[in-house]
């Protein structure tokens, strides 16, 4: 039973009597006066107070910075930092700390650029970030473009003449020869030539010739192969076709292509030949009299002969007309492309047509033929007897 006194007196005294002790206004320990010391270290107004502004003066590189305390906290800190007894007049003064900072532009500038338009430009920047361009280098310059040649030459030619030639140019085209190499330089070096010729052309006039020239371009004849030769010229005879056989002899021209100035093997000029005569005659046939009332056989009747006594003829060309209207049908006695051999007649028919009918007719026949021979055509023509058919 003691036991349990025990514990419910200790949990009283905790809850009761404890608070009562700390809380009670005659048991203040904070009021005691050798707290005050202790309290004014740890209290003890710092330098680095709360910023309460940030003033910009009118120079930008330099910077005014206002530490101020707040009314509540610079009056919180006097009573933290006062004695218990201590009079208002004896109440530390609020501090105002000002500092000012100078900022030293710091400009780095790159390369200047090519000369364009008389004018060169650069980039030039603060790393310090002052804000101030006062002292900012200049970014642009005025410049002169000064072209300078970048002389170009080929090599040096073969020494002719006792002389070389090159060719300059200048690859930044400036327009000017200031400082262009020497282009031209004598030469003593032997030049050897190297002769290239055409080759001995056709033998004329008992003389062939050749061109020959130096590719090394020397200037010299020393070496040159001949230009010339003699030469045994062969003619090379052609001649034209023999003439037509109008009289006799024919004839024909021949020249020599290798002009030898020769007759030796010259072809002959002239031929005999059988002159045509005119062997070819149409004529109307002897013994059919002109008809009325005619019923049957043919409308023209005509003979065909090869008068020439030594040359045959060729048929080439028929041709009937009747009443001077070409006529289509068919010839009887005679083709195309027929040989007439010397001295041989033809009896060459008309035959009738369905239009002929009840019509007075008159047939033409025209044969052209040429002489086998004498390769010359002629042309023979007959008109035939009037018929009447019913």
């Amino acid at each position: 039973m003691k036991k349990y006194f025990k514990y419910l007196f200790v949990i009283l005294f905790v809850c009761f009597i404890v608070p009562q002790i700390a809380f009670a206004s005659w048991w203040n320990p904070f009021s005691w006066n050798i707290w005050s010391n202790v309290f004014s270290v740890f209290n003890k107004p710092k330098d680095t107070s709360v910023v309460s502004q940030v003033v910009s003066k009118t120079d930008p590189t330099i910077t005014e910075v206002v530490f101020k305390k707040t009314e509540t906290e610079q009056k919180k800190t006097e009573d933290n930092t006062k004695p218990i007894n201590q009079t208002p007049s004896q109440t530390l003064a609020p501090i105002n700390p000002v500092s000012k900072i100078k900022c030293n532009p710091n400009w780095q500038c790159g390369n200047w650029s090519n000369c364009l338009n008389s004018q060169q430009t650069r980039v030039c920047v603060d790393s310090s970030s002052c804000g101030d361009t006062n002292k900012k280098p200049a970014t642009t310059q005025s410049c002169v473009v000064v072209c300078t040649p970048n002389w170009q030459c080929t090599d040096w030619s073969v020494c002719s003449n006792s002389q070389q030639l090159r060719v300059c140019t200048d690859s930044n085209n400036c327009g000017i020869t200031t400082g262009i190499p020497s282009q031209t330089q004598s030469c003593i070096s032997a030049c050897t030539s190297n002769w290239q010729c055409s080759g001995f052309g056709t033998c004329t006039n008992n003389q062939q010739t050749q061109t020959c020239t130096d590719l090394n371009n020397c200037g010299v004849t020393t070496n040159k192969p001949a230009i010339t030769q003699a030469c045994v010229c062969t003619p090379n005879w052609q001649c034209t076709a023999w003439s037509n056989c109008t009289s006799s002899p024919q004839t024909r021209t021949c020249s020599d292509i290798n002009n030898c100035n020769t007759y030796t093997g010259e072809p002959a000029l002239t031929q005999s030949c059988v002159v045509y005569t005119g062997g070819l005659v149409v004529s109307k046939f002897t013994g059919y009299p002109d008809q009325t009332n005619y019923t049957s056989g043919p409308i023209g009747k005509f003979v065909v002969s090869n008068q020439s006594t030594s040359e045959s003829i060729k048929i080439t060309a028929i041709t009937v007309t009747v009443n001077l209207n070409t006529y289509s049908n068919n010839v009887l006695g005679l083709s195309m492309n027929e040989i007439i051999l010397p001295g041989v007649s033809k009896v060459v028919n008309i035959s009738l047509g369905n239009n002929d009918i009840g019509k007075v007719l008159q047939s033409t026949l025209t044969v052209t033929a040429f002489g086998l021979i004498s390769n010359i055509s002629n042309t023979s023509t007959a008109t035939g007897q009037t018929i009447t058919f019913n």
